[in-house]
């Protein structure tokens, strides 16, 4: 049966659980960076120590990842990662948009 004129249909990413997928080869790339005790951007001088994945149980608004990180002193920092395949021009307006550095910062200081 033909769809409606006005009806979207999703796109072959989509319908192919092409989300799920990319989302878990960022997940196993995250953990062979944590075995291989790799380089994290913005985690300078630390050593990425923890990786928590699906951590909405953490009480965080992000349910991805959260990594963590000790400096030579023990101070623990953490990034939150929502991870999201997109298009440049998505990058550009819609997550620039969607997250503000003053967001990221009280969520990882909550």
């Amino acid at each position: 049966m033909p769809s409606a004129p006005n009806q979207q249909t999703a796109n072959p990413f989509s319908r192919g659980g092409g989300g799920t997928v990319f989302e878990l080869k960022v997940q196993a790339g995250l953990l062979v960076t944590l075995l291989a005790r790799g380089h994290i951007p913005l985690f300078q001088n630390a050593t990425f120590c923890e990786l928590h994945l699906q951590a909405e149980h953490l009480d965080y608004e992000t349910d991805d990842a959260i990594l963590v990180a000790k400096d030579n002193a023990g101070v623990q920092r953490r990034q939150l990662w929502s991870v999201i395949r997109c298009t440049p021009a998505m990058e550009a307006g819609v997550v620039n948009s969607a997250w503000t550095v003053q967001d990221l910062v009280e969520m990882a200081t909550a």
